[in-house]
């Protein structure tokens, strides 16, 4: 649950573009991340800690998803571009 009043964590994903990896550093702890087609269909979803990971993505079809991070602070939702 995320504490009232606090601004969402910020979340950077690099490449992006993306082929092979993906990292996702965020300003807070993360929980979970979620990846989506556009869709709205679930492929995948793996709980994490910690403030960085590294994503393999070449498994991934090359289109549009959605990663959404679950953090201390939140939920933050960003768009992924995989080639």
């Amino acid at each position: 649950i995320p504490v009232v009043g606090s601004a969402p964590a910020e979340v950077l994903i690099h490449p992006n573009p993306a082929h092979g990896r993906v990292h996702v550093l965020s300003s807070s702890q993360m929980k979970l991340i979620e990846i989506y087609d556009l869709f709205g269909r679930c492929l995948g979803s793996a709980s994490v800690s910690g403030t960085q990971i590294v994503m393999d993505v070449r498994s991934l079809t090359p289109a549009t998803y959605l990663l959404r991070i679950h953090t201390d602070r939140g939920l933050v939702t960003k768009k992924l571009v995989v080639y």
